[in-house]
């Protein structure tokens, strides 16, 4: 198949196979395929295009007639009536045919209103026996979209999907044959969900797994890598070029920035504003703010823009935040701090270069030269696989909220702990002391929390240390990140 994202793919360092591919029926060799519409939400430059491209590459190979197979990229199609003539063409085209027919549509939140051309189709009868993939870059827009869809997206229970950049799990493994072997080994296997569960399972009763043991042997090529994952985070193009040329292009970081950008555009946002929103997230990454808090040193004179910008800002999957927990109600509260982080490296080092106006690649490199800094970038990546720890163990069904499941946790005498996991009815209290040496003073906030929940086991994250302080379980970063 001569396309250039799938030649590209075969020619990159980096051949990232990601696991939510998997959860597709029809896109590996078993089981079917179905009457479904799936929708796949996730940020550009993460390899949705490549994904769809080397899907259809399957079925070429699997032996499906080219005539059954529709590929689609949505920018330039006008409007919802153009949508749905197109994909008739496609089906005229094909002709009437047992063979199941696939119809790709990439970045479909392009189109205005676009679920009333896939609403026609549906009622007109004309997807049967038809798998639809639509695809597309901003959460809200098209999962609004979606959900106007009801009863008309066939029998799969949640036909959403998050495509989002390379965990770091999916880094090691992608990048490392030798740690790819060790964690896919019989009596390891920490790929599986279950075996994952277990692993967190054993931590919450004061274990230390021997799968941790284990890979705690790679620690040396498992901190090389989470250094190199702190400069490229998950994007595959970034890492390829860090590992073939040793630096990252500036077109890689101006592309993710246009369509930042273009975002911001089509709801009537203003880049200056957004400068100024950035630079006070940058200023104050990691710690709790609000969104009053946000408006000191800028031009913005309504507390309400801050939180319309950053939540554009986390729709398009380059922000998260996480609230304190209420502990009376174990739920978030909403009215208080927030703590906002960047969902992956590279989309901070984009906008963080946006905002000094130097070269991105040089700007990240400096601002990772700093203990500090890391650390809380370190603890922006721990932030995005816990969300995505809970929405994998936990989630059951399609209105999942990982504001319910994640918080951060303050003392009213000022005591903080980094991260409260809620695992179904208990908490998993996890601290980020990203160092070398962890002093017991390091642990105030993580045993107030203990004593206050009556919890008889807790985690801190460091730089390199494994050990057990009392009913503490110290583990290295990096480990912890490849099991969640």
């Amino acid at each position: 198949m001569k396309d250039k994202h799938v030649l590209a793919w075969n020619e990159s360092t980096v051949k990232w196979e990601p696991r939510v591919s998997y959860t597709f029926a029809g896109y590996s060799t078993y089981g079917p395929s179905k009457d479904v519409i799936y929708v796949i939400r996730g940020p550009r430059q993460v390899g949705k295009t490549t994904f769809l491209k080397r899907w259809i590459e399957r079925l070429l190979e699997r032996g499906t007639d080219p005539k059954n197979v529709f590929y689609w990229t949505c920018d330039l199609v006008e409007n919802p009536n153009k949508l749905s003539e197109l994909v008739e063409s496609f089906l005229d085209f094909s002709g009437a045919s047992k063979q199941r027919k696939y119809i790709f549509l990439d970045e479909i939140s392009s189109v205005a209103d676009w679920q009333k051309g896939i609403m026609y189709l549906v009622n007109s009868g004309k997807l049967k026996n038809c798998t639809v993939i639509l695809t597309g870059s901003h959460s809200l827009d098209i999962k609004k979209s979606a959900e106007l869809l009801p009863g008309r997206r066939g029998k799969e229970a949640i036909p959403d999907r998050m495509f989002l950049p390379m965990k770091f799990s999916e880094y090691a493994e992608t990048l490392n044959e030798e740690i790819k072997r060790a964690m896919r080994l019989s009596n390891l296997d920490i790929l599986r969900k279950s075996r994952r569960k277990d692993l967190i399972g054993s931590i919450l009763k004061g274990n230390i797994p021997k799968e941790i043991k284990s890979l705690n042997l790679y620690s040396k090529e498992l901190i090389s890598l989470f250094e190199r994952y702190l400069i490229t985070g998950g994007i595959p193009n970034a890492v390829h070029n860090l590992q073939k040329k040793g630096k990252i292009p500036d077109y890689l970081y101006n592309d993710h920035l246009n369509a930042v950008l273009g975002d911001l555009a089509r709801w009537n946002m203003k880049e200056r504003y957004l400068r100024q929103v950035l630079r006070r997230i940058v200023e104050t990454l990691a710690t709790p703010v609000s969104w009053r808090t946000l408006m000191r040193g800028t031009d913005i004179g309504a507390h309400t823009t801050i939180e319309n910008y950053v939540g554009v800002l986390s729709d398009a999957f380059v922000l998260s935040y996480i609230y304190a927990l209420d502990f009376k109600s174990d739920k978030p509260c909403y009215p208080g701090d927030k703590k906002i982080y960047f969902s992956d490296p590279f989309f901070f080092h984009t906008l963080n270069a946006l905002l000094s106006g130097k070269n991105p690649f040089e700007t990240s490199n400096t601002f990772l030269s700093i203990p500090e800094n890391k650390a809380k970038l370190v603890e922006c990546v721990v932030s995005d696989h816990l969300i995505r720890l809970s929405f994998n163990l936990f989630h059951t069904q399609q209105h999942y909220d990982y504001a319910n499941f994640l918080f951060y946790w303050r003392s009213k005498d000022s005591h903080e702990m980094d991260f409260a996991l809620k695992v179904n009815k208990k908490f998993l209290p996890i601290e980020l002391k990203y160092s070398s040496s962890i002093e017991k003073s390091d642990l105030t906030g993580l045993r107030s929390f203990m004593m206050k929940k009556r919890l008889k086991t807790g985690i801190v994250l460091s730089r390199d240390v494994l050990k057990q302080m009392g009913n503490i379980t110290i583990i290295p970063a990096h480990i912890f990140l490849l099991i969640v």
